[in-house]
């Protein structure tokens, strides 16, 4: 199985709000409905029971936001992670790569429909948090200085963002960027929305998030980490030790961030004694300072 209970889980959850963490719920409202990864065809709900098809568009990437019976599913989601993370301030609703929902009927349609689970957040004290992608037009990015993930034609992108509510938290994920200021960032900050900026795997693109949030006084940083924790774990505790202000520490290899993280995975996933079951494999040599 891939997959842990709840009463596997408690004990982490425990020890990270026992340290002084928040624990951020999150769960996809519209694209990535299908709770795998697109490429292999895999689908959480549809592969154990196809009836359930009317729930979603487009073969099941994508929630059918509109029925009231997924309004109600997807409300009862937010409950039973909210209640397994403890209290918080934030639900991430994910929202990227809806790519089927791009016109400006959509965009309208999507924007209401973040907004009302927004208005329900704020019943419990929390915000919600979206992906940036689905905001940004295609053609107004693709001459940026670098490759940008903008995922909406110009009409949709609009909708949302002028119909959003600024109470919604915009995470902008980009993940080949390396400039000091994010164009994509700051098109947000501009509008009025409050931001997190969002690195993955390359250390040029973790340092230049973390320049990004100082100068654009964002809120923080989403660090991801996807399917390739296995290889990304190293630049998710680099990554915390920069946004922690441990300079000292982040002005050295990789030998620092891959030990201890490799520490920790050795604590929290057992090899039960195989050598080559433990610690990173060798191909996880982890991208280059």
């Amino acid at each position: 199985s891939c997959g842990y209970t709840k009463e596997e889980l408690k004990p982490y959850l425990d020890e990270a709000r026992a340290l002084g963490m928040e624990i951020i719920p999150m769960f996809n409202h519209l694209g990535h409905a299908s709770s795998c990864r697109g490429k292999f065809g895999k689908h959480v709900v549809l592969d154990q029971n196809p009836k359930l098809s009317y729930l979603f568009n487009y073969y099941g990437w994508e929630w059918n936001y509109k029925l009231p019976e997924v309004k109600e599913r997807l409300r009862g989601v937010r409950k039973e992670l909210m209640e397994l993370c403890g209290e918080g301030k934030y639900f991430h609703l994910g929202c990227d790569e809806a790519r089927n929902y791009m016109d400006a009927e959509y965009g309208y349609s999507v924007a209401e429909y973040i907004n009302e689970i927004q208005a329900e957040l704020e019943q419990d004290g929390r915000r919600a948090i979206i992906w940036a992608d689905m905001l940004l037009c295609r053609e107004e990015f693709k001459n940026a200085p670098e490759k940008t993930e903008a995922n909406s034609r110009k009409e949709t992108a609009d909708a949302l963002v002028n119909t959003i509510s600024k109470n919604v938290i915009i995470a902008d994920w980009q993940y080949e960027i390396t400039a000091d200021t994010w164009v994509t960032s700051k098109y947000f900050v501009d509008r009025g929305f409050d931001v997190v900026c969002c690195p993955w795997e390359k250390v040029g693109n973790v340092k230049a998030a973390f320049r990004n949030t100082q100068n654009l006084g964002l809120m923080g940083e989403i660090h991801t980490t996807w399917h390739t924790l296995y290889a990304t774990f190293p630049s998710m505790v680099y990554s915390g030790l920069i946004m922690w202000g441990e300079k000292n520490i982040c002005g050295l290899d990789w030998v620092g961030p891959k030990m201890y993280s490799a520490d920790l995975l050795r604590k929290f996933c057992p090899s039960d004694g195989s050598f080559e079951d433990a610690s990173w494999t060798d191909k996880t040599v982890g991208p280059a300072l």
